[in-house]
């Protein structure tokens, strides 16, 4: 099975909508919780990661 590929950082209200577009693309999707220790230095002091208010999209080609 193919490894998970991270995609980018997401609003959660638009994280639906990326996994449906991913989705109907032929891919699986997962969704989690961003992780300060994830990110470069500069961006984990950012209040929107600290508040767990966005998604990291992760995606992987669904097996034949």
């Amino acid at each position: 099975m193919s490894e998970w590929e991270q995609r980018f950082i997401v609003d959660p209200a638009r994280a639906a909508e990326v996994i449906e577009l991913y989705t109907q693309a032929g891919f699986e999707v997962r969704a989690e919780s961003v992780v300060p220790d994830d990110l470069r230095e500069e961006c984990e002091s950012c209040l929107l990661v600290r508040a767990g208010l966005l998604r990291v999209i992760y995606t992987r080609r669904r097996n034949q």
